[in-house]
């Protein structure tokens, strides 16, 4: 039918009274590439990250990745896998062997600002929080500890007084620290 519709003369489509819809972003192969350089810079991602970088337009849902991105970047022989995590909660792509480890205890939460309470929290996000590793890059680890879990991560002063008991639990479980806060990596051969 829109093919019909475009072979008529422009007082023709005038007379025809349709406003045919238009598509702003079906030519998702033009992106594909972005979505590459972006999976292969991050790793780990949720959809909301590639709007803000800018790689797919606002309002891109799962179900567009799925049906639009997903067979193209396997076409393409592009592995990226879609880790869904329960009702209400943005699924998260990742490449295979960076799976973001969700913490088996989501409830728990660190409000304790005492050494004690810094150890512990610390031990639990090393545990339970970290990828198993990193391929050498330096990974930001804060974008590894919800705030839900830590809410004392909310405060910079705490932040900053956080630091030396992650990097303690950290380093027992095979991290690097680079001069840069909360800035890490860990070999993919280390043994925990």
């Amino acid at each position: 039918m829109r093919q019909v519709y475009d072979n008529f003369s422009e007082a023709d489509k005038i007379a025809t009274g349709l406003k045919p819809h238009e598509r702003k972003y079906d030519k998702w192969e033009t992106r594909i590439p972005s979505i590459i350089d972006f999976a292969n810079e991050q790793k780990s991602f949720l959809i909301k990250d590639l709007v803000k970088a800018g790689v797919v337009p606002k309002g891109t849902t799962g179900q567009t990745m799925r049906k639009c991105v997903m067979p193209k970047l396997v076409a393409q022989g592009f592995s990226l896998i879609e880790k869904k995590r329960g009702a209400g909660r943005a699924a998260i792509y990742h490449l295979p062997n960076h799976e973001v480890v969700e913490s088996p205890k989501e409830k728990e939460i660190f409000t304790d600002t005492t050494a004690e309470g810094f150890t512990k929290a610390a031990a639990f996000v090393a545990n339970n929080l970290l990828p198993s590793h990193s391929n050498g890059a330096y990974l930001d680890l804060k974008k590894h500890i919800p705030k839900k879990t830590l809410p004392f991560m909310k405060n910079g002063g705490d932040t900053k007084k956080f630091l030396p008991y992650l990097q303690n639990a950290a380093q027992l479980k095979g991290w690097t620290f680079a001069g840069t806060p909360y800035k890490a990596k860990k070999e993919e051969d280390t043994n925990d």
